[in-house]
């Protein structure tokens, strides 16, 4: 059932893109991008940005991760449970015109996952904030970005299980996220 279900997401993450070509000379206005690897680990992940105006975007970036509908689930038993799921939203200052050249901007995170084996589990809940700049090169309906960030998140996390309830526990840190961004335009 695990591979039937890994096979079909695949198959509609690369049908998407399909529906995003039709480009009548313009500059494209928006930008949609997923990750092709993701799924094999089981990790769903893209983002969607629309130009405002000609200086700024708006974007949104759902992810989902749940390593049963991947390579790790098919290679663990059934008494693990992980998963995560993350919207990031924010917006982006362009320098030269929207959503090409240099940029700059940030984003909030919001994201809950869980993490168990048989009855022991740990839920999670993430809150933070990212400032990041890159530089997006278009050619034709492709985009290219690669972007360095610094990122700050807060986890909290509260513990189920046969040992009873403990309070939650949060913890922060910084990371410095960097990426190569592909992208349909349009």
């Amino acid at each position: 059932m695990r591979v039937r279900t890994l096979v079909f997401v695949v198959v509609v993450l690369l049908l998407i893109p399909s529906a995003a070509f039709g480009a009548d000379g313009s500059r494209p206005r928006n930008l949609i991008s997923f990750n092709p690897l993701g799924p094999l680990i089981g990790l769903y992940s893209g983002s969607f940005e629309h130009a405002l105006d000609d200086e700024v975007s708006v974007a949104v970036s759902p992810t989902y991760y749940n390593w049963n509908f991947g390579l790790l689930g098919l290679l663990t038993d059934d008494d693990w449970t992980f998963w995560y799921f993350s919207v990031d939203g924010g917006a982006n200052y362009y320098f030269d015109r929207t959503l090409e050249g240099i940029y700059a901007g940030g984003v909030a995170v919001l994201g809950y996952g869980t993490v168990g084996y048989r009855t022991e589990k740990v839920n999670t809940l993430v809150l933070g904030a990212q400032g990041h700049a890159g530089y997006r090169w278009i050619f034709d309906w492709v985009a290219v970005a690669p972007q360095i960030g610094m990122r700050y998140e807060v986890v909290t996390a509260d513990y189920e299980g046969e040992l009873g309830a403990v309070p939650p526990t949060s913890v922060g840190g910084f990371s410095f996220p960097i990426a190569i961004q592909v992208a349909l335009a349009f």
